[in-house]
């Protein structure tokens, strides 16, 4: 821009005439006056007088006006969703008024975006009138429209629309200060100066819906539904999620106290559904809650769970949902909360990637999880870079071993080998065998070797067999603790060091390593030598039954277990540890007063709890999961002990 453009810009920040505001020649209700004078010291207290009129008075013959300068406060607030709902609650009740015309300039301020590339958007600030728009949209648009000019290099069209802009500022000092100082960064030849005047564009339809059923507003959410299942593709998830959304609208009036809870209750998952049960409300209680838990049951599959998810949300008015539990229900239950916009606290481990969705969290530990704490001991401070897997070939054992690959290569690990076995044979040494890599043919000149060395030695070289290949620093079995000494013994007859057994004098140390399924005692005498000194990890631990145990638990957690074992007669395990502390922030958004099921969900990541057993404190707004305190664990001669509580093994 030319010197004399830019001096004449700095003139017109010298000069200021009123023009006239929106509704020139109408009576403007005496709310509107009343808030017009609070914004201009306080905005927050304007908003409130506004909203509250539009609460009392739904059929006041001035709404409109009231609406549309709630929506402009708004905006000016930079509560671009709120004034976004009020606008379009003028255009939805009459779009044939004055307050319509300002309502759609409020909407194009907010969704201008870069108005030099947004050509709808740039003809409707130029097209509408003046006198239908309110003082405060006039400032900005016609400031929007300088910028743009300057980036045109339209010194008359920058000039113009400057005044116009600053004229109608006078109006409000916290515009006109905005506007002045735009103004003058185009007076010292800045063309590109932000602006922060709205920009709601990453509201979707299915969240506007949500905003105008938290406001009762049914006739906006139903033109919202439609509208979104309209632009949504056949089958896609939108698609779903519109047509519950226009379910929503009419279905049972949110509850605010309660929450359902999707359990097996019945048949085969019964016994574990009834511990778990037990232990949530344990720890609801605990924590002070006062949500009323609606147990319901989910079934064993996913069309029954799915199915018990809608009646929770639509026909009982649940806020939010806790589950499901089993592995088969998550991906569809996960999916169907999603759709319906219902908080959903997951109980299943086989979540692993709780960020990707918008109302899920996850309460529960995860083979991830486990598999990163395990690494950072491992490999980071054990030095280990190359492992064996041996695992079942079912959906755990292959997610697991999934998981375990990705993690060791991030890492700059290897994984050397990997061998998946029946998980229902009883018979796994044809496994074991392929996991040593005992290839006769390929291996022939080793095993000719082996053999002449015995027989040079005495020995028989008829029973002479070739020693499985050891060139890893670990072997991970994902498996639980009824199957890992079965494996165990496969490994063994095949010749495989594993901790404390050497088949050969000269056999490296080789520990195996595992997840949260071994944490059981019968372990530590079916697994016998084989699994002490291994690896692994679980959220939490109780002391062993033998007389006289090497390692006691901390305090506090001697005292929950007994306090426990009094309330249901049995010992807890981690499973229903990790439940209770999900009970407890669960008992931590109960506390918030969440009116809706938007502020619940939202409450979910700013709550925080403290004395819980698995140090699950709050959920991460970031990966939307309850974070535990991971224990590095490993089995002595008589007792599961953290694994720091080992005497060092033998070559160390």
């Amino acid at each position: 821009m030319t010197r004399f453009f830019r001096s004449s810009v700095v003139a017109i920040l010298t000069l200021a005439t009123l023009h006239t505001s929106a509704f020139a020649g109408k009576k403007v209700p005496i709310v509107v006056d009343d808030a017009l004078a609070y914004a201009l010291t306080d905005r927050s207290k304007a908003i409130q007088l506004l909203e509250d009129k539009l609460a009392q008075s739904p059929n006041d013959k001035d709404y409109d006006q009231i609406a549309v300068m709630a929506g402009e406060q708004r905006r000016l607030s930079g509560d671009f969703v709120e004034a976004h709902e009020w606008f379009t609650s003028v255009i939805t009740r009459n779009d044939k008024t004055v307050s319509a015309d300002a309502a759609r300039v409020g909407l194009t301020l907010l969704q201008a975006g870069d108005l030099g590339n947004n050509l709808k958007a740039l003809s409707l600030l130029t097209a509408l009138s003046e006198k239908n728009a309110l003082a405060t949209q006039n400032a900005d648009r016609f400031l929007l429209l300088a910028v743009v000019s300057a980036r045109a290099d339209n010194a008359s069209d920058v000039l113009e629309y400057s005044e116009l802009a600053l004229d109608y500022a006078t109006e409000d000092p916290i515009v006109e200060a905005r506007v002045r100082g735009i103004l003058e960064q185009l007076a010292a030849g800045v063309v590109e100066p932000a602006l922060p005047i709205g920009g709601d564009s990453k509201v979707t339809l299915l969240e506007r819906v949500d905003l105008a059923i938290n406001k009762g507003d049914k006739a906006a959410a139903q033109l919202h539904a439609q509208k979104a299942l309209s632009q949504a593709t056949a089958g896609s998830a939108d698609e779903r999620a519109a047509n519950y959304a226009l379910q929503r609208i009419n279905a049972a009036a949110v509850n605010s106290r309660k929450v359902a809870v999707l359990l097996p209750l019945e048949g085969k998952y019964g016994a574990v559904g009834k511990q778990v049960r037990e232990s949530l409300e344990y720890g609801h209680k605990l924590g002070g809650g006062n949500f009323i838990l609606d147990f319901i049951d989910s079934g064993a599959s996913a069309e029954t769970a799915v199915k018990a998810l809608e009646n929770a949300v639509l026909e009982r008015g649940a806020i939010a949902v806790v589950g499901p539990l089993l592995s088969d229900e998550t991906v569809a239950v996960v999916e169907a909360a999603e759709a319906l916009h219902v908080p959903l606290i997951s109980l299943s481990q086989s979540l692993e990637d709780a960020d990707v969705n918008q109302w899920v969290v996850q309460a529960m530990m995860t083979p991830g999880e486990q598999i990163t704490a395990l690494l950072e001991e491992v490999m980071d401070n054990a030095n280990m870079k190359n492992f064996a897997v041996f695992a079942p070939q079912n959906g755990y054992g292959e997610r697991a071993t999934e998981a375990f690959t990705t993690q060791v290569e991030a890492r700059g690990g290897s994984i050397t080998v990997t061998e998946f076995y029946d998980p229902s044979s009883t018979d796994l040494i044809s496994h074991a065998k392929t996991l040593g890599r005992k290839d006769y043919d390929a291996r022939s000149r080793e095993f000719y070797d082996l053999k002449k060395e015995a027989d040079e030695k005495g020995g028989n070289p008829d029973r002479v067999v070739l020693p499985p290949v050891i060139d890893f620093d670990a072997i991970f079995i994902p498996d639980n603790a009824v199957r890992v000494p079965l494996a165990c013994a496969a490994l063994a007859y095949e010749e495989f060091p594993m901790g404390d057994f050497q088949p050969t004098k000269d056999s490296p140390f080789i520990p195996l390593l595992g997840l949260s399924g071994w944490n059981n005692h019968n372990l530590v005498s079916t697994g016998g030598p084989y699994t002490r000194q291994s690896y692994f990890v679980d959220a939490f631990l109780t002391a062993s039954n033998v007389e006289e145990p090497t390692w006691t638990p901390p305090p506090e957690v001697t005292l929950f277990v007994t306090e426990f074992r009094a309330e249901f007669g049995r010992t807890p395990t981690a499973l229903e540890a990790l439940t209770i502390d999900a009970g407890r922030l669960l008992a931590g958004a109960s506390l918030v007063g969440s009116n809706n099921r938007t502020e619940l969900r939202d409450s979910l990541f700013e709550l925080h709890v403290s004395g819980t057993l698995t140090g699950a404190t709050n959920f991460s707004g970031e990966t939307h999961r309850a974070t535990h305190k991971l224990l590095i664990l490993s089995l002595s001669e008589d007792a599961i002990v953290p694994h720091a509580e080992l005497p060092l093994p033998r070559d160390e």
